[in-house]
């Protein structure tokens, strides 16, 4: 058995305390809580918030942190074939394909209609894997991530980019719109260190 190193241990319990806080910041305020519990309730909703974020600077981190050459880089998209891609298209297939049961045939509804490529290419039929989404959108664009981490010139291009859409947007960075920018800067770190 493998030893793991102590940066992967602290990475870990890292990922361990975000996921708590992530399923915290999905805990709906109860109707009936007033006062120190509603507050208690809102008070671990905000813990949440930069979640995502960091998520996204970790994966970008790991993802980028092993590669040497463009080879790793290709190495790494054919691996995300599998563990991204074919089950993001499979579970958007399958939720649609039931929901389509569901709606025009045993409820008798008639009320979902099937949009193949909304539903398996863009993320409407499981809205919540959004952030799946994302990590496909970063993959596909891996070589020009690399390319920009290895030329200066083309990282300035990538930053300078960066910034003028957070200066159009809001400097608001635990907003989910900058959710991809953190991923590159994640990336650029875990390259850095590789």
């Amino acid at each position: 058995m493998p030893t793991v190193t102590r940066k992967n241990e602290h990475l870990d319990f890292a990922k361990w305390v975000l996921t708590l806080l992530i399923v915290l910041y999905h805990i709906q305020v109860p109707e009936s809580a007033h006062g120190i519990t509603a507050k208690a309730c809102l008070y671990l909703k905000d813990l949440g918030d930069p979640v995502v974020p960091a998520f996204a600077l970790i994966s970008g981190f790991l993802f980028f942190l092993t590669v040497q050459q463009f080879m790793d880089v290709k190495k790494k998209m054919k691996r995300r074939i599998h563990t991204l891609l074919i089950p993001y298209l499979l579970w958007n297939f399958i939720n649609t394909m039931v929901f389509s049961l569901w709606h025009n045939g045993i409820a008798n509804e008639n009320a979902y209609n099937v949009n193949l490529y909304n539903d398996l290419f863009i993320w409407n039929a499981t809205p919540h894997f959004w952030y799946i989404f994302m990590l496909i959108f970063w993959t596909v664009l891996a070589p020009v991530l690399y390319a920009s981490y290895k030329n200066k010139c083309l990282l300035f291009v990538l930053c300078g980019i960066e910034c003028a859409y957070i200066y159009c947007m809001g400097s608001d960075i635990l907003h989910s719109r900058f959710i991809y920018i953190v991923y590159t800067w994640g990336g650029n770190n875990g390259h850095l260190l590789a």
